[in-house]
This record gives C-alpha cells, sequence and structure tokens, in this order.
C-alpha cells in the first residue's frame, strides 16, 4: 500500500496523510501488498479501490493554508 500511494502521490501532487492512530486501533498495517488490474480510470478511483482492499477509505480535504490533502481513515471511523 505504501509503495502505491507513493507512486500516486508523485503524479497527483497532493499529500496523502494516515490516521496511523485509528489504524493501530483497527491493527492495519500498512506495508501490506494490495492489487489492482491495469485499467484506465481516474486516480481517485484506483486509490479507492486499493484503500479498500484495506477496509480503508479517503476523504480529500483542505488545510488552514488551503491546501488540499487526502486523508486516510478505516471505514466505519475508530474503535
Amino acid at each position: 500500500m505504501n509503495e502505491a500511494c507513493d507512486a500516486i502521490r508523485e503524479r497527483v501532487k497532493v499529500p496523502i496523510l494516515f490516521d496511523h492512530n485509528a489504524l493501530a486501533q483497527r491493527e492495519v498495517d500498512i506495508k501490506t501488498k494490495v492489487s489492482l488490474k491495469p485499467t484506465k480510470t481516474f486516480y481517485k478511483k484506483i486509490i479507492d479501490r486499493l484503500l479498500y482492499q484495506l477496509k480503508l477509505k479517503c476523504d480529500l480535504l483542505v488545510d488552514e493554508a488551503d491546501r488540499p490533502f487526502l486523508w486516510v481513515t478505516p471505514l466505519g471511523g475508530s474503535k
């Protein structure tokens, strides 16, 4: 998952930030291998499909300086 996010982050130039506390509570390891068949689609759909394999989701948020970022959390919130 880490490698996939790094590759996408380089292309879209948007930080992908993980809620490490919530991931630790759910015992999600973002180093887990994920896969996706090559297809023509947009990056958000690729990210969603990869994250779903680990039961994660992402939201596009904006920080105080009006810069966008993707916030990755477990599906259903934290425990």
